[in-house]
């Protein structure tokens, strides 16, 4: 029971359809012999309006010679990928019959994992239509919708696609179990999977219930994913080896369903920036629930509001550090706002970047400092001149000061006192770069 209070309480949102998963909606439309290219039906309902669809009404149903083929149109800030399928009968009327189920993302978002699931979707439909006249039959038009729902929950949800979906049976050809459904990940190349470093902070994303850990050393090793702790802090606190935490780490962030975001140490020193995402928090009343229950300081005062947490967040414009714009004590008496889960909820969802800098030694005595790499760790000890040596060792442009201070055991905030107020300060050079949205400052 601790464990999964523990999961709810890192849960930063319920993988699900939502207003910020990658696939938005699915739009089926259907050509009308009398009324033209239409939408049937949407899930989430009224996310493409009707002036959008009436306006793409075109390239939702397109001409029949690009039927059978993959269409992609960005329009209104939304990418809509669709496989329109043309069958030509005497059954129909006008002896023709033309469906698209199009999926719709942001207009930034790629696409390319999904267009094998768009394609089979066409062609599963195109096999219930051909075989058994389930599309074109009015009386299906509730059952296809509840397909259409499946679909979109089991993609959000699993990250797979197969028929039939979750929530739906007794579609005509297709089993009850699917056996080979397509999965997310395979459709993924293998470099979008980012790289585990020590120095990250791994965070629980996903609900306590969608997922169920079998593996008793797994689930022992995410009860310390407290949203604080690096994976280097975790192994120690766990006991278990670095290298097992960072496979099993990596080994979350390989699923299908999202359920680990990688994050930086969070403090109040680092310099951040909003990104665009930012505006999604004004506009997703669930986000807007999960921002006040996540970075609510205290239970024994009202919960905090949106617009002072949102105003917070857009004073880091500029790079500027939170302990700077406001005090942190001052936001937890008077708006009841813990700055460090707030700058965690930013983060955790692609709205903070956050500057790295990344120390690079160009004193004279390379030969010295190699050598004290190499001497054993328990010779060093805590020397002062043995870890200035080894931290100016690691001062070579490849790693940023968190990568260094979780490398020899010191405080980032050591780190960057010894780079910049140090007796070598001199003779380092630092390079700042704004991270991407994510973790990894090797992103540009």
């Amino acid at each position: 029971q601790e464990q999964e209070n523990r999961m709810a309480e890192l849960s930063l949102y319920n993988a699900g359809p939502s207003t910020t998963a990658w696939l938005r909606c699915i739009l089926y439309c259907e050509f009308d012999p009398h009324r033209g290219p239409r939408p049937v039906f949407q899930a989430p309902e009224n996310l493409v309006s009707a002036d959008t669809c009436d306006y793409l009404s075109d390239h939702l149903i397109a001409s029949s010679e690009l039927c059978g083929h993959l269409i992609s149109v960005t329009a209104f800030g939304l990418r809509f990928v669709g496989h329109p399928e043309h069958i030509r009968d005497e059954h129909y009327e006008r002896n023709q019959f033309m469906f698209n189920v199009c999926f719709v993302f942001d207009a930034t978002t790629d696409v390319s994992a999904y267009q094998p699931i768009v394609k089979q979707v066409a062609s599963d439909f195109r096999l219930m239509e051909t075989q058994h006249r389930f599309l074109s039959s009015q009386s299906n038009h509730e059952q296809t919708q509840a397909i259409i729902q499946g679909i979109i929950h089991d993609i959000n949800t699993l990250g797979q696609f197969s028929m039939p979906p979750t929530g739906v049976s007794d579609i005509p050809y297709f089993p009850k179990n699917n056996p080979e459904p397509i999965r997310l990940q395979q459709c993924l190349p293998r470099a979008s999977i980012p790289e585990v470093r020590p120095h990250e902070v791994p965070v629980w994303v996903a609900s306590k219930d969608s997922i169920k850990l079998a593996d008793p050393l797994l689930l022992k090793l995410v009860s310390f994913f407290d949203g604080v702790s690096d994976i280097m802090t975790i192994s120690i606190k766990s006991e278990m080896e670095l290298e097992f935490v960072l496979a099993k780490v990596s080994w979350l962030l390989q699923r299908e369903m999202e359920v680990v975001r990688m994050i930086d140490k969070i403090r109040l020193n680092n310099c951040y920036a909003t990104t665009k995402k930012l505006r999604e928090l004004l506009l997703d009343e669930r986000l807007k629930d999960q921002c006040v229950r996540y970075c609510r300081a205290s239970e024994d005062a009202p919960p905090p509001t949106i617009p002072r947490a949102f105003q917070f967040l857009c004073s880091l414009q500029h790079g500027k550090r939170p302990s700077e714009i406001a005090s942190p004590e001052s936001l937890k008496k008077n708006d009841n706002i813990d700055v460090i889960r707030l700058l965690t909820f930013g983060r955790v969802h692609r709205y903070l970047r956050r500057m790295h800098h990344w120390p690079i030694w160009t004193g004279p005595s390379q030969s010295s400092i190699t050598a004290s790499r190499k001497e054993p760790a328990a010779s060093q000890g805590n020397n002062g001149k043995d870890l200035t040596a080894k931290l100016l060792s690691l001062c070579d442009g490849s790693r940023c000061y968190d990568a260094i201070a979780c490398a020899i055991g010191l405080s980032i905030e050591e780190v960057e006192n010894e780079c910049t107020n140090g007796a070598h300060k001199e003779e380092i050079i630092i390079i700042c770069r704004m991270s991407a949205a994510g973790s990894n400052p090797d992103n540009p």
